[in-house]
């Protein structure tokens, strides 16, 4: 049976850790004062992705020979 669900903006992800990673998103969350584990791990992946879009904008950069972006 299909159900019909309707977007809103937010949705669920089943994330399965093994007892280190949720210590360390739990000590994430708390050395930075999270509210819930959950909002540490969406704000770990918002970080992480945003260092990926970094690095591929880096190596783009370095391949067109762009230094002014160099650190």
């Amino acid at each position: 049976m299909n159900r019909v669900i309707k977007h809103t903006g937010n949705h669920t992800v089943t994330v399965f850790l093994d007892d280190e990673e949720l210590a360390a998103v739990k000590g994430w969350a708390a050395a930075n004062n999270m509210i819930s584990v959950s909002d540490a791990a969406r704000e770990l992946l918002r970080l992480g992705l945003l260092s990926e879009v970094a690095e591929t904008y880096r190596r783009v950069a370095m391949r067109n020979d762009v230094s002014a972006l160099s650190d």
